[in-house]
Protein backbone atom coordinates (compact mmCIF):
# COMPACT_ATOMS: atom_id res chain seq x y z
CA UNK A 1 0.00 0.00 0.00
CA UNK A 2 2.46 2.22 0.84
CA UNK A 3 4.13 1.82 -2.62
CA UNK A 4 1.17 2.61 -4.36
CA UNK A 5 0.75 5.93 -2.48
CA UNK A 6 4.31 7.19 -3.32
CA UNK A 7 4.22 6.12 -7.29
CA UNK A 8 0.64 8.23 -6.94
CA UNK A 9 2.57 10.85 -5.30
CA UNK A 10 5.14 10.76 -8.49
CA UNK A 11 1.84 11.23 -10.78
CA UNK A 12 2.19 7.80 -12.19
CA UNK A 13 -0.45 6.59 -14.34
CA UNK A 14 -2.81 4.01 -12.41
CA UNK A 15 -2.49 0.91 -14.21
CA UNK A 16 1.33 1.21 -14.59
CA UNK A 17 1.42 1.93 -10.66
CA UNK A 18 -0.77 -1.51 -10.19
CA UNK A 19 1.64 -2.90 -12.05
CA UNK A 20 4.97 -1.78 -10.16
CA UNK A 21 3.06 -2.45 -7.19
CA UNK A 22 2.34 -6.50 -8.11
CA UNK A 23 6.10 -6.80 -9.50
CA UNK A 24 7.70 -5.79 -5.99
CA UNK A 25 5.22 -7.95 -4.15
CA UNK A 26 6.29 -10.92 -5.87
CA UNK A 27 9.88 -9.91 -5.39
CA UNK A 28 9.70 -9.59 -1.52
CA UNK A 29 7.76 -12.87 -1.51
CA UNK A 30 10.88 -14.98 -3.48
CA UNK A 31 12.87 -13.33 -1.29
CA UNK A 32 11.29 -14.34 2.20
CA UNK A 33 10.88 -18.24 0.28
CA UNK A 34 15.07 -17.98 0.35
CA UNK A 35 15.48 -17.49 3.44
CA UNK A 36 13.24 -19.93 5.61
CA UNK A 37 11.18 -22.66 4.45
CA UNK A 38 7.78 -22.82 3.18
CA UNK A 39 5.19 -24.21 5.78
CA UNK A 40 2.83 -26.44 4.51
CA UNK A 41 -0.81 -26.75 6.39
CA UNK A 42 -1.61 -30.13 6.96
CA UNK A 43 -3.76 -31.67 4.37
CA UNK A 44 -2.68 -29.30 1.84
CA UNK A 45 -1.17 -30.04 -1.50
CA UNK A 46 2.62 -29.92 -1.62
CA UNK A 47 3.92 -26.62 -2.31
CA UNK A 48 6.28 -25.86 -5.28
CA UNK A 49 9.87 -26.94 -4.65
CA UNK A 50 11.94 -23.49 -3.51
CA UNK A 51 15.77 -22.98 -3.12
CA UNK A 52 16.86 -23.23 0.57
CA UNK A 53 19.92 -22.60 2.59
CA UNK A 54 21.47 -25.90 4.74
CA UNK A 55 22.55 -25.32 7.78
CA UNK A 56 26.08 -26.38 8.46
CA UNK A 57 26.04 -29.94 9.85
CA UNK A 58 28.71 -32.93 10.00
CA UNK A 59 28.96 -35.34 7.09
CA UNK A 60 27.40 -39.02 8.05
CA UNK A 61 30.68 -41.25 8.56
CA UNK A 62 32.31 -42.34 4.95
CA UNK A 63 31.18 -46.28 4.39
CA UNK A 64 34.59 -47.21 3.21
CA UNK A 65 37.80 -45.22 4.31
CA UNK A 66 41.53 -46.62 3.76
CA UNK A 67 44.60 -47.01 5.99
CA UNK A 68 47.58 -44.71 5.09
CA UNK A 69 49.87 -45.62 7.87
CA UNK A 70 50.29 -47.92 10.28
CA UNK A 71 52.21 -47.67 13.50
CA UNK A 72 53.14 -49.79 16.64
CA UNK A 73 49.72 -51.07 17.86
CA UNK A 74 47.64 -48.41 15.62
CA UNK A 75 46.73 -46.92 12.28
CA UNK A 76 45.65 -43.77 10.58
CA UNK A 77 42.91 -43.86 8.20
CA UNK A 78 42.10 -40.85 5.84
CA UNK A 79 38.52 -39.94 6.92
CA UNK A 80 38.30 -37.70 10.14
CA UNK A 81 35.78 -34.86 11.45
CA UNK A 82 34.49 -33.66 8.52
CA UNK A 83 32.97 -37.77 7.38
CA UNK A 84 31.08 -37.42 11.22
CA UNK A 85 33.99 -39.42 12.67
CA UNK A 86 34.84 -39.08 16.52
CA UNK A 87 36.55 -40.27 19.45
CA UNK A 88 34.84 -44.19 20.85
CA UNK A 89 33.43 -45.12 17.45
CA UNK A 90 34.36 -48.68 16.62
CA UNK A 91 36.32 -49.19 12.86
CA UNK A 92 36.00 -52.67 11.36
CA UNK A 93 38.77 -53.56 8.74
CA UNK A 94 37.87 -55.85 5.89
CA UNK A 95 38.86 -57.30 2.79
CA UNK A 96 37.61 -56.17 -0.38
CA UNK A 97 37.29 -59.53 -1.94
CA UNK A 98 33.97 -59.15 -3.71
CA UNK A 99 32.04 -61.32 -1.56
CA UNK A 100 29.25 -60.53 0.63
CA UNK A 101 29.46 -60.85 3.39
CA UNK A 102 33.10 -59.33 3.61
CA UNK A 103 35.30 -60.84 5.69
CA UNK A 104 36.12 -58.71 9.00
CA UNK A 105 40.00 -58.92 9.25
CA UNK A 106 40.05 -57.07 12.80
CA UNK A 107 38.24 -54.23 14.73
CA UNK A 108 39.62 -51.04 16.46
CA UNK A 109 39.02 -47.66 18.30
CA UNK A 110 38.84 -44.18 17.28
CA UNK A 111 41.28 -42.51 19.97
CA UNK A 112 42.03 -39.55 18.36
CA UNK A 113 40.23 -37.57 15.25
CA UNK A 114 41.29 -34.28 13.33
CA UNK A 115 39.39 -32.92 10.35
CA UNK A 116 40.53 -35.52 7.52
CA UNK A 117 42.64 -37.88 9.88
CA UNK A 118 41.45 -40.54 12.47
CA UNK A 119 44.08 -42.47 14.97
CA UNK A 120 42.50 -45.96 15.54
CA UNK A 121 43.97 -48.22 18.18
CA UNK A 122 43.86 -51.81 17.94
CA UNK A 123 45.19 -53.40 21.30
CA UNK A 124 47.65 -55.52 19.01
CA UNK A 125 51.03 -54.76 17.07
CA UNK A 126 50.30 -58.07 15.24
CA UNK A 127 46.75 -56.97 14.36
CA UNK A 128 48.81 -53.77 13.28
CA UNK A 129 51.05 -55.00 11.49
CA UNK A 130 48.64 -56.93 9.59
CA UNK A 131 46.60 -54.07 7.95
CA UNK A 132 48.84 -53.21 5.13
CA UNK A 133 48.24 -49.36 3.48
CA UNK A 134 45.28 -49.25 1.35
CA UNK A 135 43.31 -51.87 3.29
CA UNK A 136 39.48 -50.68 3.68
CA UNK A 137 37.76 -50.06 6.82
CA UNK A 138 34.03 -48.55 8.02
CA UNK A 139 32.67 -47.89 11.11
CA UNK A 140 30.91 -50.75 12.46
CA UNK A 141 27.43 -51.41 12.35
CA UNK A 142 27.13 -52.71 16.10
CA UNK A 143 28.89 -49.90 18.30
CA UNK A 144 29.84 -51.35 21.72
CA UNK A 145 29.35 -49.57 24.86
CA UNK A 146 31.74 -46.38 24.83
CA UNK A 147 32.76 -47.07 28.27
CA UNK A 148 34.57 -50.43 27.70
CA UNK A 149 34.94 -51.31 23.91
CA UNK A 150 36.33 -54.71 22.92
CA UNK A 151 39.19 -53.88 20.49
CA UNK A 152 40.53 -57.88 20.14
CA UNK A 153 39.37 -60.59 18.09
CA UNK A 154 40.09 -64.10 18.69
CA UNK A 155 43.01 -65.84 17.26
CA UNK A 156 45.13 -68.96 17.13
CA UNK A 157 48.63 -69.52 17.27
CA UNK A 158 51.30 -72.11 17.36
CA UNK A 159 54.69 -73.03 17.99
CA UNK A 160 57.41 -75.83 17.34
CA UNK A 161 61.05 -75.44 18.17
CA UNK A 162 63.43 -78.06 17.95
CA UNK A 163 66.75 -78.21 19.40
CA UNK A 164 68.90 -81.34 18.51
CA UNK A 165 72.23 -81.65 20.66
CA UNK A 166 75.45 -83.25 20.33
CA UNK A 167 77.99 -84.14 23.56
CA UNK A 168 81.19 -82.73 22.78
CA UNK A 169 82.77 -84.65 25.49
CA UNK A 170 84.44 -88.19 24.79
CA UNK A 171 81.32 -89.81 25.86
CA UNK A 172 79.83 -88.94 23.37
CA UNK A 173 75.85 -89.19 22.92
CA UNK A 174 73.08 -86.63 22.07
CA UNK A 175 69.38 -85.70 21.71
CA UNK A 176 66.85 -83.52 20.98
CA UNK A 177 64.83 -80.91 23.27
CA UNK A 178 61.94 -79.74 22.10
CA UNK A 179 58.53 -77.25 22.79
CA UNK A 180 55.66 -77.46 21.29
CA UNK A 181 52.38 -74.97 22.07
CA UNK A 182 49.00 -74.19 20.78
CA UNK A 183 47.07 -71.01 22.12
CA UNK A 184 43.85 -69.89 21.63
CA UNK A 185 43.10 -66.10 22.39
CA UNK A 186 39.59 -65.77 23.12
CA UNK A 187 38.19 -61.89 21.94
CA UNK A 188 37.68 -61.61 25.81
CA UNK A 189 40.70 -61.20 28.18
CA UNK A 190 41.25 -65.16 28.67
CA UNK A 191 43.08 -67.73 26.47
CA UNK A 192 43.98 -71.15 26.53
CA UNK A 193 47.36 -73.18 26.23
CA UNK A 194 48.75 -76.70 25.89
CA UNK A 195 52.10 -77.56 25.92
CA UNK A 196 54.37 -80.29 25.82
CA UNK A 197 57.61 -78.42 27.14
CA UNK A 198 59.99 -79.48 27.34
CA UNK A 199 59.82 -83.01 25.03
CA UNK A 200 63.10 -84.36 25.20
CA UNK A 201 65.00 -87.58 24.75
CA UNK A 202 69.17 -87.87 25.29
CA UNK A 203 70.68 -91.51 24.02
CA UNK A 204 74.40 -92.61 24.75
CA UNK A 205 75.32 -96.04 24.51
CA UNK A 206 72.81 -98.37 26.23
CA UNK A 207 71.83 -95.11 28.63
CA UNK A 208 69.03 -92.69 27.69
CA UNK A 209 67.08 -90.54 29.60
CA UNK A 210 63.80 -88.20 29.07
CA UNK A 211 62.18 -85.35 30.33
CA UNK A 212 58.41 -84.46 29.41
CA UNK A 213 56.11 -81.98 30.82
CA UNK A 214 52.34 -81.91 28.96
CA UNK A 215 50.45 -79.23 30.72
CA UNK A 216 47.48 -76.82 29.63
CA UNK A 217 47.20 -73.56 30.86
CA UNK A 218 44.17 -70.73 31.34
CA UNK A 219 45.10 -67.58 31.89
CA UNK A 220 43.90 -63.79 32.24
CA UNK A 221 45.29 -62.58 29.37
CA UNK A 222 45.69 -58.68 29.00
CA UNK A 223 47.53 -56.43 26.12
CA UNK A 224 50.65 -56.09 28.39
CA UNK A 225 50.24 -58.81 31.48
CA UNK A 226 49.21 -62.33 31.50
CA UNK A 227 49.00 -64.66 34.41
CA UNK A 228 47.14 -68.29 34.72
CA UNK A 229 47.81 -71.47 36.02
CA UNK A 230 47.57 -75.08 34.53
CA UNK A 231 47.56 -78.59 34.97
CA UNK A 232 48.82 -81.57 33.58
CA UNK A 233 51.97 -84.77 33.91
CA UNK A 234 55.62 -84.23 34.17
CA UNK A 235 58.44 -86.47 34.70
CA UNK A 236 60.65 -86.16 38.16
CA UNK A 237 63.89 -87.38 37.57
CA UNK A 238 65.50 -86.00 40.58
CA UNK A 239 64.45 -86.30 43.86
CA UNK A 240 68.31 -85.95 45.00
CA UNK A 241 68.03 -89.60 45.74
CA UNK A 242 65.08 -89.68 47.93
CA UNK A 243 62.69 -91.41 45.09
CA UNK A 244 63.79 -93.03 41.44
CA UNK A 245 62.39 -91.33 38.93
CA UNK A 246 59.20 -91.08 37.73
CA UNK A 247 55.95 -89.19 37.10
CA UNK A 248 54.30 -86.70 38.97
CA UNK A 249 50.73 -84.39 38.59
CA UNK A 250 52.53 -81.02 37.19
CA UNK A 251 51.01 -77.60 38.48
CA UNK A 252 52.36 -74.97 36.28
CA UNK A 253 52.26 -70.91 37.30
CA UNK A 254 52.50 -68.87 33.47
CA UNK A 255 53.52 -64.73 33.55
CA UNK A 256 53.82 -62.78 30.62
CA UNK A 257 55.06 -58.87 31.13
CA UNK A 258 54.95 -56.54 27.67
CA UNK A 259 53.16 -56.72 24.77
CA UNK A 260 53.35 -59.66 21.95
CA UNK A 261 55.63 -58.62 18.98
CA UNK A 262 57.30 -56.31 21.19
CA UNK A 263 59.46 -55.95 24.39
CA UNK A 264 58.23 -59.49 26.51
CA UNK A 265 59.38 -61.02 29.51
CA UNK A 266 57.70 -64.66 30.06
CA UNK A 267 58.05 -66.61 32.88
CA UNK A 268 57.07 -70.34 34.31
CA UNK A 269 57.39 -71.47 37.82
CA UNK A 270 56.89 -75.79 37.75
CA UNK A 271 55.98 -77.59 40.91
CA UNK A 272 54.91 -81.16 40.94
CA UNK A 273 52.81 -83.72 42.99
CA UNK A 274 55.48 -86.75 43.43
CA UNK A 275 54.49 -89.49 46.28
CA UNK A 276 52.52 -87.05 48.16
CA UNK A 277 54.78 -84.38 48.40
CA UNK A 278 54.91 -81.06 46.53
CA UNK A 279 58.76 -80.86 44.71
CA UNK A 280 59.89 -77.70 43.06
CA UNK A 281 60.60 -79.15 39.25
CA UNK A 282 61.69 -76.15 37.09
CA UNK A 283 61.35 -72.65 35.96
CA UNK A 284 61.09 -71.05 31.96
CA UNK A 285 62.29 -67.95 30.89
CA UNK A 286 61.82 -66.06 27.14
CA UNK A 287 62.45 -62.75 26.63
CA UNK A 288 61.96 -60.94 22.95
CA UNK A 289 62.81 -57.52 22.05
CA UNK A 290 62.47 -56.23 19.01
CA UNK A 291 64.86 -54.96 16.40
CA UNK A 292 62.61 -53.85 13.51
CA UNK A 293 59.27 -54.15 12.44
CA UNK A 294 59.66 -57.90 11.45
CA UNK A 295 63.21 -58.69 13.34
CA UNK A 296 63.23 -59.83 17.01
CA UNK A 297 66.15 -60.85 19.28
CA UNK A 298 65.62 -63.58 21.81
CA UNK A 299 66.51 -65.65 24.68
CA UNK A 300 65.22 -68.75 26.56
CA UNK A 301 66.83 -70.92 28.79
CA UNK A 302 65.39 -73.12 32.37
CA UNK A 303 65.62 -76.33 33.57
CA UNK A 304 65.22 -78.15 36.98
CA UNK A 305 65.06 -81.38 38.69
CA UNK A 306 61.88 -82.70 36.28
CA UNK A 307 65.58 -83.62 34.53
CA UNK A 308 66.56 -81.14 31.84
CA UNK A 309 68.85 -77.77 31.37
CA UNK A 310 69.09 -75.36 28.35
CA UNK A 311 70.28 -71.74 27.30
CA UNK A 312 70.00 -69.94 23.98
CA UNK A 313 69.89 -67.17 22.18
CA UNK A 314 69.01 -65.67 18.84
CA UNK A 315 66.65 -64.50 16.23
CA UNK A 316 62.63 -64.52 15.31
CA UNK A 317 62.15 -63.10 11.75
CA UNK A 318 58.89 -62.35 10.31
CA UNK A 319 59.15 -64.18 6.58
CA UNK A 320 55.42 -63.54 5.56
CA UNK A 321 54.31 -59.68 4.61
CA UNK A 322 51.36 -58.70 6.47
CA UNK A 323 48.04 -60.74 5.32
CA UNK A 324 44.66 -61.17 6.20
CA UNK A 325 45.06 -64.99 6.94
CA UNK A 326 47.96 -65.15 9.35
CA UNK A 327 51.90 -64.65 9.72
CA UNK A 328 54.37 -67.68 9.90
CA UNK A 329 57.74 -66.44 11.58
CA UNK A 330 61.42 -68.47 11.75
CA UNK A 331 63.22 -69.18 15.32
CA UNK A 332 66.53 -69.78 15.04
CA UNK A 333 69.02 -69.80 18.25
CA UNK A 334 72.22 -71.28 19.91
CA UNK A 335 73.65 -72.61 22.80
CA UNK A 336 73.67 -75.40 25.00
CA UNK A 337 70.76 -78.01 26.34
CA UNK A 338 71.89 -81.12 28.50
CA UNK A 339 69.30 -84.26 29.89
CA UNK A 340 69.76 -86.24 33.08
CA UNK A 341 68.34 -88.12 35.76
CA UNK A 342 69.17 -89.33 39.01
CA UNK A 343 68.33 -92.78 40.83
CA UNK A 344 66.92 -93.87 44.51
CA UNK A 345 69.95 -93.55 46.80
CA UNK A 346 70.73 -97.47 48.52
CA UNK A 347 69.64 -96.65 51.63
CA UNK A 348 66.50 -95.05 52.33
CA UNK A 349 65.57 -91.51 53.35
CA UNK A 350 69.58 -90.81 52.40
CA UNK A 351 70.57 -88.69 49.47
CA UNK A 352 72.38 -88.95 46.58
CA UNK A 353 72.13 -92.29 43.79
CA UNK A 354 73.88 -92.49 40.72
CA UNK A 355 73.31 -89.63 38.08
CA UNK A 356 72.57 -89.86 34.29
CA UNK A 357 73.19 -87.12 32.41
CA UNK A 358 73.44 -86.55 28.27
CA UNK A 359 74.19 -83.09 27.15
CA UNK A 360 76.48 -81.18 24.82
CA UNK A 361 76.04 -77.86 22.21
CA UNK A 362 72.31 -77.41 20.58
CA UNK A 363 71.19 -75.54 17.48
CA UNK A 364 67.44 -74.39 18.21
CA UNK A 365 65.38 -74.17 15.18
CA UNK A 366 61.57 -73.60 14.71
CA UNK A 367 58.41 -71.93 13.46
CA UNK A 368 55.53 -69.83 14.50
CA UNK A 369 52.28 -69.11 13.38
CA UNK A 370 49.78 -67.19 13.97
CA UNK A 371 46.07 -65.99 12.71
CA UNK A 372 44.58 -62.57 12.57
Amino acid sequence: MAQGIFLRRLNFPASLSLALVAWIHHANAQEAALQEPLQQPSGAAPAPTTLTVPTAKPSPPSPTARVVLSSGDHVIIDRGAKSGLKAGTRIAFFNENGTSPQRVIGVGVISAVTENRARVELGSTELARSLPVGIAARVEERQAPSSAPSTRTSSWSGRLIARPFVALSSNGGGGMLADIDVTYRGSGSFSLQAWLSPLGLGVRDRDNVQSVSAFVLCTYDLRYFELGAGLGAQTVNDTNGHHAPGTGTMFPIFARFGALDSLRLSLRVDTALFYSEFYYTGIRAELESPLTDSLWFRVEGGGGPSGYAFGEMGLRARLTSPSQSGSVDLLAGVGGAILWQRERAPEPDTEGGTETSIGGAQLGIGVQYRTR
